[in-house]
């Protein structure tokens, strides 16, 4: 991969990082909000010194942990300390109009906070596998290739007589939206992932293939909605995956199963997050034009 593609890799995975940053501080203005009516029916003061000297020493403790210098992390809050005060006084001069919109404005904006889905939202954020996949290409195949080997190697081991019929065949599996493409073939009881053609491939997205390794999904039902294709030679493939089934989930390493379990559910709730505000974000874009087109007739002679 040159030096370019590497740049570019980063340079896409830092504005995925920025465009998360810019939507917590949405979620962070409306919980403002929501202080700055609750402070205004309560009468108390806007600026808590006492708070603000607990917020900035947290904030260069964590600083020094992530090796983030302490002049920029004490910048950083403040910054959003004076942007905080500053919101709950426009708020607060807002609610001053009419004492019935102090309690229209705190239960209005409460409603609108997701704490019981902000994990869940939050996972929305991040970016799709498909962007990954240029950082994942700077990684060298050869470590991508080692850690395949023992992954596979934990699962299938080695001198059982079940996974005979694996001796000198190839199976093939592609994660389609990163990009990603093995060959694995099983002989003298191991695994090595080869550069030949295979014998019968797996062709997934990366979430249904983690979805199907920790069983959270079967293979008919993905394969039946066409999330899972198998090419090849299809009673081999089909005999690989009988044998996957029956083999017992507790035989599989304790951290192997922990590990596939919790990523697998994780990355579930962020493609369903992701898919909700994908959808959100097409219904305002319509209501929008919509709105322009209604303008545009009226304006019309």
């Amino acid at each position: 991969m040159t030096a370019a593609a590497q740049l570019a890799a980063l340079r896409g995975l830092i504005t995925g990082i920025d465009d998360g940053l810019i939507i917590l501080m949405g979620v962070r203005c409306r919980v403002v909000a929501a202080v700055a009516a609750l402070k205004q029916r309560e009468g108390w003061a806007v600026r808590d010194p006492l708070r603000e000297r607990r917020v900035l020493r947290r904030a260069l403790r964590l600083g020094k942990a992530c090796g983030v210098p302490a002049l920029q992390a004490g910048r950083h809050s403040r910054m959003l300390m004076r942007a905080a005060c500053r919101q709950q006084r426009r708020t607060q001069a807002a609610c001053a109009v009419s004492p019935n919109r102090i309690e229209k404005a705190r239960d209005t904006m409460i409603s609108r906070l997701p704490f019981r889905s902000l994990a869940t939202d939050l996972l929305g954020l991040l970016p799709p596998p498909k962007r990954l996949a240029p950082v994942l290409a700077a990684i060298p195949s050869h470590w991508r290739a080692q850690w395949l080997e023992r992954a596979v190697g934990q699962i299938v081991g080695g001198g059982d007589d079940e996974w005979a019929f694996l001796q000198g065949r190839r199976i093939g599996i592609e994660i389609t939206d990163l990009n990603l493409r093995w060959v694995i073939a099983y002989g003298e009881c191991q695994a090595r992932v080869v550069d030949a053609p295979a014998d019968a491939s797996v062709h997934a997205t990366a979430v249904d293939l983690l979805l199907l390794a920790s069983r959270l999904e079967d293979a008919d039902t993905l394969f039946f909605q066409r999330r899972l294709r198998l090419t090849g030679d299809i009673e081999l493939g089909l005999t690989l995956r009988n044998r996957l089934d029956s083999l017992p989930w507790e035989s599989i390493p304790l951290a192997i199963r922990i590990l596939l379990n919790r990523g697998a559910r994780a990355a579930r709730r962020a493609r369903d997050s992701h898919h909700k505000l994908r959808h959100l974000r097409l219904c305002v874009a319509t209501e929008i034009a919509a709105k322009s087109i209604r303008q545009r007739r009226a304006d019309e002679p």
